[in-house]
């Protein structure tokens, strides 16, 4: 199984927030199950910037830093 790592509140919302569409730099053509990582990485600085994003643009609300899943695998997705 393959794996992307994001940072919250990114991960937060490919489960709970519909996000489906991650640009990276890098190109990939697989297709399959993924594993979703929440990383660890972040400051309380960027989670609040990226928080205050979601909320505005799509009007989604993330828990606070302080209660978001952080270091490890939080869900599974197909990506297609």
């Amino acid at each position: 199984m393959k794996m992307i790592s994001l940072r919250q509140p990114h991960a937060w919302a490919v489960i709970f927030g519909g996000k489906d569409i991650e640009n990276r730099t890098s190109t990939t053509n697989y297709r399959g199950l993924l594993a979703i990582h929440a990383s660890k990485g972040g400051t309380v600085e960027e989670y609040e910037d990226n928080y205050r994003k979601l909320v505005r643009k799509h009007k989604l609300e993330p828990p606070k830093f302080s209660q978001s899943q952080r270091g490890g695998i939080v869900c599974r997705a197909t990506s297609a």
